[in-house]
């Protein structure tokens, strides 16, 4: 148990999992194309785009007050104004805004208790616990629309879950951009965020990507995720390993083994060529001395395959290569 805590400590400091489906093309060299990109709701970081937040009251977790919000709502505001910063010096058009989910003008955070104790508990353990994460994310997309129809009575008053719900927002908002993140208010235990892709391991499959906020008051984190939803990869040094869980996690859980992540000693390029790349670095508060690399920006829609580097192209990711399509 005590290996256990120890190596699952070091994937909550990591804060963020992430992982999309890669195909192989190669046995010597393993050439894998970038599925994430261009595609399902989030395609190209450009135009008008509504980042959605829906602030979530949890039982494992505090409640949402008004201290706390306000404390979220700065880091937000410090990852908008900085991700729209960064377009705006490589020349891209790019009108980022922030929504906040509310009722009569004010933030109305929306009840829904996630089925075991924490988002880790559910990535790690819990047989078929994305599966239930998913159910609760679409539990929340139909309480947010029924509050929706009180002041836009024309988007419809059915929804099956979160699919729907950006649909209206779109309709709402009149752009197709709609990022959505869920939000939990975790100002002591430190637990992975999340991004869900229709291309990742977690099999979203086809339906709407989504992210899961645990870390509320830490720019980095929402601009990291944020990116994660048009096409981003990650480009710190995490291997997964699956280890054996003792008797009382598989009885409470129904599974064998979790799949928790251990630092590695492998330096990448991109950790050498770009030390400050966002997609590395989650857990500093500043912004303002990180960077959207190249490979980052071909992925989100920034740049062209031609405009990318020759040793970005070949840039190596826990011993696979990227290949740009």
């Amino acid at each position: 148990m005590k290996k256990l805590l120890s190596i699952l400590l070091v994937i909550l400091l990591n804060s963020c999992y992430v992982n999309y489906h890669y195909e192989s093309k190669s046995h010597d060299n393993r050439p894998i194309s970038i599925q994430g990109k261009s595609a399902n709701i989030c395609k190209e970081l450009k135009g008008n785009t509504i980042l959605y937040i829906i602030y979530v009251n949890d039982k494992s977790s505090k409640f949402w007050n008004d201290f706390d919000l306000e404390q979220s709502k700065h880091a937000i505001k410090t990852a908008e104004k900085w991700i729209n910063k960064e377009a705006k010096e490589n020349d891209i058009s790019l009108n980022l805004k922030v929504v906040y989910h509310s009722l009569e003008d004010s933030i109305k955070p929306i009840a829904a208790n996630l089925t075991y104790k924490s988002v880790n508990h559910h990535l790690f353990y819990a047989e078929k616990g994305i599966e239930k994460i998913h159910k609760w994310s679409h539990k929340i997309s139909k309480l947010a629309n029924s509050d929706l129809r009180k002041t836009h009575e024309y988007i419809p008053k059915e929804i099956k879950g979160r699919d729907d719900l950006i649909y209206n927002l779109r309709k709402i908002h009149k752009t197709d951009n709609i990022a959505l993140m869920f939000v939990l208010n975790n100002p002591i235990r430190e637990e992975s965020s999340v991004t869900f892709h229709n291309q990742n391991t977690f099999s979203n499959k086809n339906s709407s990507e989504y992210t899961i906020i645990s870390q509320s008051k830490k720019p980095t984190v929402f601009a990291h995720e944020f990116l994660h939803l048009f096409g981003a990869v990650d480009f710190y040094n995490v291997n997964y390993q699956s280890i054996k869980i003792d008797k009382e996690l598989r009885k409470r859980y129904g599974r064998k083994y979790a799949s928790v992540g251990a630092s590695s000693n492998n330096k990448t390029y991109i950790l050498r060529e770009y030390p400050n790349s966002i997609m590395k670095n989650i857990n500093l508060e500043e912004l303002d001395s990180l960077e959207i690399t190249p490979i980052t920006q071909y992925l989100i829609g920034w740049k062209e395959k031609e405009e990318v580097s020759i040793k970005d192209k070949e840039l190596m990711l826990f011993g696979d290569y990227i290949v740009l399509d």
